[in-house]
C-alpha cells in the first residue's frame, strides 16, 4: 500500500485484527480472542474527529419512487441515528413490503477522507450470507436430480484428512458435519494468509488447514466454514462447472435479474465496492483495510464467504427464496428443517438459513462477516417483507451492529402492521386502573377507534387471564354513556364488573364493521392484574442513617410486600422516580424476584440517592415506587425522605437503633471535593476526641473534642481550603481508638 500523508491522518506501522464470518450472533459467533490474527503491513488510520467532521453528511437516503414517506423517514432515522451512536462507519439497507414497494436507504460514508458517501448502488461483502446462496444452488441441483442431500462425500470428492467421508451434503449444509472450521479454529490458516495477501488459494489448499472433527457426523452441531467449501466443490463435480459462478449466474442470479451480486475472485465485480474500515473502540482510530489486497482471503473462503451484493439485490434475492419464486415446495421445506443449537433466541438451523425470535415474532434470516464487513438478510414470512442491512466496518471488541439494526428496523415494520390502516380498528386502549381488587373494584376500559370509512361497527373488549384459565368480553360504545366521551367521537367505552380471584389479564379489543364484515382485533392491548397488591413497605439505609442531610449521597434497600392473599407475584421489580428536583435517584428497576402471598422481600441490590446541597431544612422529599410482574407497571406507591439540616454534629435517635459498640465508617463519598461526611456511633457515653491528620501525621484540625451521650453521629468536614491529597481522620472514645484514610481530591 501506498503512504500518504495528509491533514487528519498519519501513517505508521499497524496490526489489523481480523475476526472472520461468523453469522449472526455473539452468543454464537467465535471467540474473538482465538480469531485474532495479525497483517503487519502499512495503512492509514483515522482519528475520531476526522469521523465526527462527516456527520453532517449522515442521513443521505435513496428511496425507490413511490415508497410510503412517513416510514421512508423513519426507517431513515434509525440509519442515521445508530451509525452516529456507535460509530458505524457507513450502511445500506434495503426493505421490501407487499402494499409499499422497496425502500432504499443509505447512511455515513464509504471513505470521509475523500468525502465519498455511500450509496444504495454501492457493493459490499456479504460474508456468511453467500451460504445461503449455495444451500439454494444444491436444492437446485438436487430437483434436477444431478444429486441427492443423503449423499456422502466419498460419492462425489476424495478423502481429505481430518475429513469423514462418510459426511452428507446435508450434514455440511445444517453444520452437523462436526467438521472442524479450517479459517475459525486453526490458527495456522491466518499465518498463511498473512503471509502472502495476493495468493490465489485453491479450495483443496483450504481443506489442509482443517484440524480433528469436533464430533461425528450427525453428533452435534458446530458451524463451520469447511462445510460450505466442500458443498461447492459438489457443485462443480455435480455440474462439470469449473467455476460454481457459472453454475450461480445461470440457475440464480440471471433469472432473478440479480445483476449486482458476484462470486469474489472467480469473478470481476461491475460496480463500486464500498471502501471497508475496522474501528478500534479502545482507541477511537479507523483502519481503511480498503488498501490491503482481496486475493488470498476471498478465495480462501470462496462459497463459504466470498460474495458480494447490494442492498436491492439482497431484498430481491431474499424475496424471491423465501416467498417460494426459485425452489420447490419440498426443497424449501429441506430447507426448512432445522436443528437446534444452543442459542436462547434461535430456533434452530436449517440448510444455509437460520430461524430467530426478533421482538416476539419469527424471522428466517443469516447473517455475515468478513473483515470489515456485515450483513443480514432476514424475511418475515407473516407479511412476506424483507430486511437488508449491509455494513462497510466492523468494530474491534466485535459488535453486531447490523444485528441491532435489523431488529430495530422491524420494531418500525411490526408496528406499522399493527394496524390495518384503511379499515375500521383499534388504535389504542386504556384503563381505569392497573390494578383492581378481586370481588370489588368495576374497571373502565376506553378504546380510541380509527374508523377511515365512518361505517357501523361494533366494539369488544376481551378480556384473558394470561394462563388461559378465565376468558370474557365486554362491549364498548361510543354513544356519551359509558365514560367513553362525546357520542361519537371515536372514543368507546365499557366496564368489567368486579372478578373473582387473583390473576393477571390482557385486554384486546376487537373491531366489527357490519358493513364489509372485516374483524380487526388489536392484540395485548392493555394489561391490568388482581395480584396483591405488591406495596413498599420500608427501606434501609446502608449504613444507618435515619436523617439525611443536604449534600448526602444516600444508598438504600426496599423492601416490598405482596398484600394478596391467594397468587404469587412473579418477577417483580420496582424503580424509584424523584417527585422532587432536589434530589436525583438512578432511575432503572431493582429485582425483587417471585414475592409469595404475604411475603416481604428486601432488594438485594441498592438504590442510589443524591440530595442537593441547597436543599432546605425540614424538607419531605417524595418519592414515586412503580412496581412491577413480568415488565409490567401494576402497582404504585409513595415513599418520602425527610431531609434535616443540622448543625455540624448530628445525633440520631438513640431510642430507635441503639449502637451496640464502637464503630468509625468510612467517610462518603470518598474520593471527595471539599466536603466529606464523617460518621461513627457510641455504644456508652463517652468523651470524644476526632482529629484530621496529613500523611506525615500532622494535626490538621480538631473536629469534635467533647462528652457525648450513646447515639450514631456524623461530621460534614469542609477541606475545602486544603490541598488534594492523602488525609487520616482518627477517633479516641474511652478505650475505642480507629484511624480510617481519606482521600481529597481537587
Amino acid at each position: 500500500m501506498n503512504r500518504v500523508n495528509r491533514p487528519g491522518f498519519f501513517t505508521t506501522t499497524i496490526i489489523l485484527n481480523f475476526i472472520f464470518l461468523s453469522f449472526a450472533y455473539p452468543q454464537i459467533a467465535p471467540d474473538n480472542e482465538q480469531l485474532l490474527e495479525t497483517v503487519v503491513r502499512d495503512s492509514q488510520i483515522y482519528t475520531s474527529y476526522i469521523y465526527e467532521r462527516q456527520l453532517p453528511q449522515y442521513g443521505i437516503a435513496e428511496s425507490v419512487t413511490e415508497f410510503d414517506s412517513i416510514l421512508a423517514y423513519k426507517f431513515q432515522y434509525v440509519m442515521d441515528s445508530m451509525l452516529v451512536a456507535n460509530n458505524i462507519m457507513g450502511a445500506s439497507a434495503a426493505i421490501f413490503m407487499p402494499e409499499k414497494g422497496t425502500w432504499l436507504g443509505a447512511s455515513g460514508m464509504s471513505h470521509p477522507e475523500k468525502g465519498e458517501r455511500i450509496r444504495s448502488d454501492m457493493l459490499f461483502d456479504i460474508g456468511s450470507n453467500t451460504k445461503t446462496f449455495m444451500a439454494a444452488q444444491i436444492l437446485l441441483l438436487a430437483e434436477q436430480g444431478l444429486l441427492t442431500l443423503d449423499d456422502p462425500l466419498y460419492k462425489w470428492l476424495p478423502r481429505f484428512p481430518h475429513i469423514d467421508s462418510t459426511t452428507t451434503i446435508r450434514q455440511l449444509l445444517n453444520h452437523t458435519s462436526g467438521i472442524s472450521d479450517f479459517s475459525n479454529e486453526n490458527t495456522a490458516w491466518g499465518d498463511s494468509i498473512n503471509a502472502d495477501l495476493y495468493r490465489f488459494w485453491t479450495p483443496e489448499y483450504s481443506l489442509t488447514f482443517v484440524l480433528e472433527p469436533n464430533f461425528r457426523p450427525g453428533r452435534g452441531w458446530s458451524y463451520s466454514n469447511t462445510n460450505y467449501i466442500l458443498a461447492g466443490m459438489i457443485i462443480k463435480q455435480a455440474t462439470g462447472s469449473d467455476k460454481v459462478s457459472e453454475i450461480l449466474r445461470q440457475h440464480i442470479l440471471e433469472p432473478l435479474s440479480l445483476d449486482n451480486t458476484f462470486l469474489d475472485i472467480e469473478e470481476n465485480l461491475t460496480g463500486e465496492l464500498a471502501c471497508g474500515w475496522i474501528h478500534d473502540d479502545n482507541t477511537g482510530e479507523w483502519y481503511d483495510y480498503s488498501q490491503l489486497p482481496r486475493t488470498a482471503i476471498y478465495s480462501s473462503l470462496w462459497t463459504s464467504g466470498a460474495m458480494v451484493s447490494n442492498a436491492g439485490d439482497m431484498a430481491k434475492w431474499t424475496r424471491a427464496l423465501y416467498g417460494g419464486h426459485i425452489l420447490s415446495q419440498t426443497s424449501l421445506n429441506e430447507m426448512f428443517t432445522l436443528v437446534p443449537f444452543n442459542d436462547p433466541v434461535t430456533l434452530g438451523y436449517g440448510l444455509g438459513t437460520m430461524k430467530r425470535v426478533f421482538l416476539g415474532k419469527e424471522l428466517w434470516l443469516h447473517g455475515g462477516d468478513t473483515v470489515s464487513y456485515g450483513s443480514q438478510a432476514a424475511y418475515f414470512a407473516e407479511q412476506d417483507v424483507c430486511i437488508v442491512v449491509l455494513l462497510n466496518a466492523r468494530n474491534y471488541p466485535y459488535k453486531p451492529w447490523y444485528n441491532m439494526m435489523t431488529e430495530q428496523l422491524f420494531r418500525i415494520i411490526l408496528h406499522y402492521y399493527r394496524y390495518p390502516h384503511d379499515k375500521a380498528h383499534a388504535c389504542n386502549a386504556s384503563l381505569s386502573a392497573s390494578f383492581i381488587k378481586p370481588q370489588q373494584d368495576t374497571l373502565k376500559i376506553s378504546a380510541r377507534i380509527n374508523n377511515p370509512e365512518s361505517h357501523s361497527v361494533k366494539v369488544f373488549a376481551e378480556i384473558q387471564s394470561t394462563d388461559n384459565a378465565f376468558i370474557d368480553s365486554t362491549m364498548l360504545f361510543d354513544d356519551g354513556m359509558h365514560d367513553d366521551g362525546l357520542s361519537d367521537d371515536g372514543f368507546f367505552g365499557g366496564y368489567v364488573e368486579p372478578l373473582a380471584g387473583e390473576n393477571e389479564f390482557r385486554v384486546n379489543i376487537k373491531t366489527v364493521d357490519l358493513a364489509s364484515h372485516y374483524n380487526h382485533r388489536l392484540e395485548n392491548a392493555a394489561r391490568f392484574t388482581t395480584i396483591g397488591p405488591v406495596v413498599f413497605e420500608n427501606y434501609i439505609f446502608n449504613p444507618a442513617d435515619t436523617e439525611p442531610n443536604p449534600g448526602d449521597r444516600l444508598f438504600f434497600q426496599l423492601t416490598l410486600k405482596n398484600e394478596g392473599l391467594s397468587a404469587t407475584a412473579v418477577n417483580v421489580a420496582a424503580e424509584l422516580v424523584s417527585l422532587d428536583t432536589l434530589v436525583r435517584i438512578d432511575e432503572y428497576s431493582r429485582s425483587f424476584g417471585n414475592i409469595l402471598p404475604g411475603e416481604m422481600i428486601t432488594s438485594r441490590s441498592i438504590f442510589r440517592m443524591e440530595i442537593s446541597k441547597n436543599c432546605p431544612d425540614s424538607t419531605e422529599i417524595p418519592v414515586a415506587v412503580k412496581i412491577k410482574s413480568n415488565e409490567y407497571p401494576f402497582w404504585g406507591d409513595t415513599l418520602s425522605v425527610q431531609v434535616v439540616s443540622p448543625p455540624s454534629i448530628v445525633i440520631e435517635n438513640a431510642a430507635k437503633n441503639t449502637p451496640k459498640q464502637f464503630v468509625l465508617y468510612q467517610n462518603y463519598p470518598n474520593p471527595f471535593n471539599a466536603t466529606t461526611i464523617i460518621a461513627y456511633q457510641l455504644p456508652i457515653m463517652s468523651h470524644v476526641e476526632l482529629d484530621i491528620y496529613s500523611i506525615t501525621g500532622d494535626k490538621i484540625v480538631t473536629l469534635v473534642s467533647e462528652k457525648q451521650p450513646v447515639g450514631h453521629y456524623k461530621y460534614e468536614w469542609d477541606a475545602a481550603n486544603l490541598a488534594s491529597g492523602v488525609y487520616f481522620y482518627t477517633i479516641i472514645a474511652g478505650d475505642f481508638m480507629q484511624s480510617k484514610k481519606l482521600i481529597l481530591l481537587k
